[in-house]
């Protein structure tokens, strides 16, 4: 039997924070597998490019800051009328301590972490249910189930986003819509990059030394790379898998 190299032909999927790392990884690896991503974020149009040229699939992308209602909103009404998948990826942490985090940090974080995957699924939901199939993942990472030190608002937003995925998967459940949440442990990404310069300049601890404690945070002892992240991401967009919903795939190397 032949192995079907693309076997996500004919999907278009909208990856949000697409520019580098996770997103990214998501967006090539959809590509690659015959999908029609398109790429919203902080991103530029040279990687929708580079998509193309490499996968032969046409990709769309569009650089905008997610937490703009306005622009979100716009997106929707020109490219978002035939999403079968999406893919709520962007995020963002401020390393701050519980009594250092005041109400606009905390909803700098809700809205990026949060509210926009909420706006998106919204915006999604009714082309999926008119054509009676569709994907929606939301990246919610480890610190949706377990609490880290010094990004308490992160932690609740990203439990917030796990605990969406699950109602809405419980509101879809009758339809052949699935809604999973992946749970990476830290990953090798700029964000991680930006947290330990936040960290270095703070304490004066080697970034090296930072690195290190962030990857003996993950049960492997290993930071994740973005590549096996977008990989669970893949696998929850194949037919095979329309009996799994509400779930969080955790990609940690272990449980949390």
């Amino acid at each position: 039997m032949t192995e079907n190299t693309r076997p996500l032909d004919g999907i278009h999927a909208l990856v949000t924070g697409s520019g580098s790392g996770i997103g990214a990884a998501i967006a090539d690896d959809l590509g690659r597998m015959g999908a029609a991503p398109t790429l919203v974020g902080r991103c530029d149009i040279p990687l929708a490019e580079k998509g193309r040229a490499i996968h032969g699939v046409f990709c769309h992308a569009q650089a905008m800051g997610l937490t703009d209602n306005g622009a979100l909103q716009g997106l929707f009404a020109n490219v978002a009328s035939d999403f079968d998948t999406l893919v709520n990826n962007v995020g963002a942490a401020e390393t701050a301590s519980v009594l250092k985090t005041d109400m606009l940090k905390l909803n700098r974080t809700f809205d990026v972490n949060f509210r926009t995957a909420f706006s998106c699924a919204q915006a999604v939901s009714p082309r999926m249910l008119q054509s009676g199939i569709g994907r929606i993942i939301n990246i919610a990472s480890a610190a949706s189930i377990k609490g880290y030190p010094c990004i308490s608002a992160y932690c609740a937003a990203k439990h917030a986003l796990l605990r969406f995925t699950r109602s809405l998967a419980a509101e879809l459940t009758s339809t052949n819509i699935t809604v999973n949440a992946v749970c990476p442990g830290y990953t090798d990404t700029g964000l991680i990059d930006r947290a330990v310069g936040v960290v270095t300049a703070k304490t004066g601890t080697s970034a090296d030394a930072i690195r290190a404690k962030y990857a003996s945070l993950n049960p492997g002892g290993r930071l994740i790379e973005a590549w096996e992240v977008a990989s669970a991401v893949g696998w929850l967009c194949f037919s095979a898998t329309s009996a799994i919903t509400g779930q969080a795939v955790i990609v940690a190397d272990g449980d949390l």
